[in-house]
């Protein structure tokens, strides 16, 4: 609900199907303009084109994007933490895929808990790092001994 608000990236959601090709409050150029006006870096529309352009302007949006090869059937998303490793997703397979372990493959490289090694996993979200059964050494502030104790463990 962004109410005229701007963003780097929309995803803009057109989901109306129907026989009848209604597409209901989107046939009001205004409410397209707006929609169409709040990305600042990149756009995605999902929806289904044959419903879509049954409205004049709708038609000529697609149709412009159809000639400079904006359609498809793929959204490309890659891992927030290393950006070169990307997969082009279906639009039938997107509500399925979990982000992080089916695109990137990359080691997380993430500091574990005790700051001493880093995380060696295929990369995941963070809160993974709270499960590390790795031995690490310590000292302890009270008396300066050193001690062992698993990652994870608070100090």
């Amino acid at each position: 609900n962004f109410q005229g608000d701007e963003n780097d990236i929309i995803i803009l959601s057109l989901v109306r199907s129907n026989k009848a090709k209604d597409v209901g409050f989107l046939k009001k150029a205004n409410r397209a303009c707006v929609a169409l006006s709040r990305a600042r870096a990149a756009m995605f529309i999902v929806g289904n084109s044959d419903v879509m352009q049954a409205t004049g302007f709708w038609k000529d949006i697609i149709k412009h994007l159809e000639s400079r090869n904006q359609i498809g059937g793929h959204i490309p998303l890659c891992c927030s933490r290393h950006p070169s490793s990307s997969k082009h997703v279906s639009v039938n397979d997107f509500m399925k895929v979990d982000f992080l372990t089916s695109i990137c493959t990359e080691p997380c490289l993430g500091t574990m808990r005790c700051r001493q090694h880093q995380c060696q996993e295929k990369c995941h979200d963070h809160d993974d790092h709270m499960k590390c059964l790795a031995h690490v050494s310590f000292i302890h502030d009270s008396c300066g001994h050193c001690d062992t104790r698993v990652c994870s463990q608070p100090e």
